[in-house]
């Protein structure tokens, strides 16, 4: 007998997206449809779904809004939202991480690799929420992908947040270029290339990544 499929709400007031996303997760979700926040919440009030995939905009609401809310419910606070938007700029990003947000996911991308993201997700779920580490200001949620400086949002792409929570996970030694290369889909070449971002992204806090020659890279006091 074959396990049942877990629900997905899709809220988003784009037909076409609604109809193409939908054929394209329906083979590992049961899909349900919302085309703008009052559906969404009728959906949910029927029967919470275990995983939501939200449009930043519907309309003239606010996908920020409809997450706020469910985390204020005790009875959807724990559902994965997955947020995703055409508008490029980091503080969207950021807008929707502090509104509670699992994810956020920058439109155009291809529907493979949203399943891909939703997929990943959803067993990070399944799997029970990772321990949030702390070092000096600098916070990372493991299970969220969510790094904070003193409580506020710092928007850092899922490579960026692989690579910082390696360094923080071995703080007590450097990692070699090979060592931070076992993080998923990281490349040995574009390493440097992301340390750069990850620094300026970090220019404000009390930490530093510095470079050990001869051994990598070692996140540490800045004094």
């Amino acid at each position: 007998m074959t396990s049942p499929r877990p629900r997905l709400l899709l809220v988003d007031d784009n037909e076409d997206f609604l109809a193409t996303t939908a054929e394209a997760l329906e083979r590992d979700f049961e899909v349900e449809l919302a085309r703008n926040a009052g559906e969404a919440f009728h959906r949910i009030e029927e029967a919470p779904p275990e995983l939501i995939l939200l449009d930043a905009v519907l309309g003239s609401d606010s996908g920020h809004r409809v997450c706020r809310e469910l985390r204020e419910s005790p009875a959807t606070k724990n559902i994965p939202v997955i947020m995703i938007s055409g508008d490029p700029s980091s503080r969207m990003e950021v807008d929707a991480f502090e509104a509670g947000a699992s994810d956020f996911v920058e439109k155009p991308f291809t529907l493979p690799a949203l399943r891909a993201r939703i997929l990943a997700r959803w067993r990070a779920a399944q799997r029970g929420e990772a321990p949030v580490l702390r070092l000096g200001d600098l916070e990372l949620d493991a299970s969220s992908g969510i790094a904070k400086l003193n409580g506020r949002v710092v928007p850092l792409s899922p490579m960026e947040f692989q690579i910082l929570l390696k360094l923080l996970e071995s703080r007590d030694r450097p990692l070699s270029r090979e060592e931070i290369c076992d993080a998923r889909g990281i490349r040995r070449r574009n390493v440097d290339a992301h340390m750069v971002k990850i620094r300026r992204k970090l220019k404000n806090s009390s930490l530093q990544i510095h470079s050990i020659y001869g051994k990598g890279y070692l996140l540490a006091s800045g004094q």
